[in-house]
């Protein structure tokens, strides 16, 4: 028996999920900006979108691709960032397009991270804001997709530090 290393570094975006969200990514308008904060927790949202309301402050015409780690999770983060006034669009309603005025696409359609992961500029890894451990950064890395995670990071040592100490990622 021996040791095969992390699995997790071996893994590839599908056929056809960078060509998608480019393709995607063309119908939100070629100036905006867009953070996808990935994988979150309760508890984390709120951290997500008080620093998304500070980040428009200077900068409108980002855009916030939520993602929920849980299905169950996807109504209440919807209605949550209706709630702090932002125009709220759902993935499974619209897909890769969104209204006009939308400021928010909440992920709600299983199986489109790697897409969505592959349209952003900027990527939070959710579970590290709050005590869960974090979740996986290289699926985002796979893509070039710079990261951001917070100081839980149980979960993902290895690839997290890593990250750190080559300038890929950086911890908040």
């Amino acid at each position: 028996m021996g040791v095969t290393g992390n699995l997790k570094f071996d893994v590839q975006p599908p056929p056809g999920a960078v060509e998608k969200a480019i393709e995607m990514r063309s119908t939100w308008g070629k100036s905006r900006s867009v953070w996808i904060a990935a994988s979150t927790h309760e508890g984390e949202e709120k951290k997500v979108l008080k620093s998304f309301h500070e980040l428009r402050r200077d900068h409108p015409d980002w855009l916030l691709v939520l993602v929920p780690r849980h299905p169950e999770g996807f109504v209440h983060v919807a209605r949550l960032c209706r709630r702090s006034g932002l125009q709220v669009a759902l993935c499974s309603e619209y897909g890769g397009e969104i209204p006009p005025g939308t400021d928010v696409l909440v992920g709600d359609a299983m199986g489109e991270l790697p897409r969505l992961y592959a349209s952003a500029d900027v990527a939070f890894i959710g579970g590290s804001l709050v005590r869960h451990g974090g979740h996986n950064l290289v699926e985002a890395r796979a893509v070039g997709v710079p990261t951001v995670f917070g100081p839980h990071v149980l979960n993902f040592e290895q690839s997290s530090t890593l990250a750190l100490v080559s300038g890929a990622a950086r911890q908040v």
